[in-house]
């Protein structure tokens, strides 16, 4: 009996061992099943949010074996190419290398391979519907835990949009480019015109020089006198004229109608007019020249006709004649003003209001005035166009004005000519500071 219970005591001992053993392995393998379970649940889980993310999205998801052929596809795919897979296999093919466009789909496969990465690229389709449409590819293979190529899945999205802007881009930047080859030629074209009308005009210059006396020829004659002339353009409107004649000289200062080129020819014709009238008409009296020249004038553009577009050019002069035989200095202006310095006491001559041609000059009533000093007196004259007073400037950007310059030439009477010049051009320069020249500029100032 004691054997017997011990017997079965030790087997009862090794039943329990076992039991527990068991236990303790049917216990692991339920928690290696239960978090196999949890696994699978998130696998699905994932695989749930891919199909959903397949189904709806509308790029094409292509499928396939290692090999590259055709296994699935979504429902983007369908959308995208117009074809069901069956139809696209049969109609296209049942590969990547039979349907791609891009020559160069057996490098990008080979590359995915090799790489294990993704590879991108571009191709063309047609589409069921004949709709030519771009494409643009993600390759990208799936590897196992083993490191075994399992499949390739191949997305494509249309860029078809993208392609079209960026051909319109490349298009309007052909355009720009030829646009802006032409305005380079265009612009080049300009500058040869520009350079040819500078150069005529600068040997206009040369002309209009030629014309004018030198402050040299002047000071043979007039010893006491200063030009100020400083054209706006190239040319000028403004120009001065001298001649001396026996015991008599003159002496004018001429404003034409404009500046520039225009105005160079007004002075052209009112210089030869000049010459003819005094040097060869023999005519002395300043308001008699000022008659005989609006009527050169008028003559010379035509302007007795009643036409509209005939030209209303004319110019404002002021001339002096000094007659030593008669011991006399005569002055008279149209539409000038001029200062006169009298034994030191200014005086303003406020000149007739007529202007030589255009359309006052055309009257019949036409007439101008001379006003006579007698030379045993100290006389200084200052004969000048509008173009210094009328310069804005300072620091209100206001015009000079014809007062202030009246106030500064009487300031400055008792220094020579020369530094009378020299004095206001330092002023006009001081006046003027960066505003623009406006008009043509001339002073002339003579002391007898």
């Amino acid at each position: 009996i004691w054997l017997n219970s011990r017997r079965l005591k030790a087997i009862n001992e090794k039943l329990e061992k076992t039991v527990i053993e068991r236990t303790a392995e049917i216990s692991q393998q339920k928690e290696e099943i239960q978090a196999q379970a949890e696994q699978l649940f998130e696998i699905n889980q994932e695989l749930e949010k891919l199909s959903i993310v397949a189904s709806e999205t509308d790029n094409s998801v292509i499928i396939t074996d290692p090999k590259g052929n055709i296994e699935w596809v979504n429902e983007g795919f369908t959308k995208l190419y117009g074809y069901s897979l069956h139809e696209f296999t049969t109609e296209k093919g049942a590969s990547l290398q039979e349907i791609s466009s891009s020559s160069e789909i057996e490098e990008f496969i080979d590359e995915c391979i090799n790489t294990g990465k993704s590879v991108t690229y571009n191709s063309l389709i047609y589409c069921k519907t004949g709709i030519k449409k771009w494409l643009h590819t993600t390759l990208s293979p799936v590897i196992s835990d083993e490191g075994d190529l399992i499949k390739l899945v191949a997305i494509d999205t249309d860029i078809s949009s993208l392609k079209e802007a960026e051909e319109e881009i490349r298009q309007q930047k052909e355009e720009i480019q030829a646009q802006s080859e032409l305005l380079s030629d265009t612009n080049k074209i300009l500058e040869e015109s520009n350079k040819t009308i500078t150069d005529s005009i600068v040997y206009a210059q040369r002309i209009q020089n030629s014309i004018l006396p030198s402050i040299k020829q002047i000071r043979s004659d007039l010893q006491d006198i200063f030009v100020l002339f400083k054209p706006k353009d190239i040319v000028s409107g403004d120009f001065y004229w001298h001649t001396k004649i026996g015991n008599k000289s003159f002496i004018a200062a001429i404003d034409c109608t404009g500046h520039g080129v225009p105005g160079a020819f007004m002075s052209m014709i009112g210089n030869s007019l000049l010459n003819e009238i005094v040097k060869n008409r023999l005519i002395y009296s300043p308001k008699d020249i000022l008659l005989h020249l609006n009527k050169g004038v008028i003559n010379a553009l035509d302007q007795r006709k009643q036409e509209e577009e005939i030209p209303d050019d004319g110019m404002d002069v002021s001339i002096l004649c000094i007659d030593r035989d008669n011991n006399e200095a005569i002055l008279s202006c149209a539409a000038h003003n001029a200062i006169v310095i009298h034994n030191d006491n200014p005086q303003i001559i406020l000149g007739d209001l007529f202007s030589v041609g255009g359309i006052f000059g055309r009257r019949d009533d036409i007439s101008f005035t001379n006003y006579r000093f007698s030379m045993d007196d100290s006389l200084s004259f200052y004969l000048m166009s509008d173009g210094f007073p009328d310069q804005f400037g300072g620091p209100e950007s206001k015009k000079y004005t014809f007062g202030k310059l009246c106030e500064k030439i009487v300031n400055i009477n008792h220094l020579s000519l020369e530094n009378q010049g020299n004095i206001l051009l330092s002023e006009l320069n001081d006046w003027k500071m960066d505003h623009p020249q406006i008009d043509d500029i001339l002073i002339i100032g003579v002391k007898l």
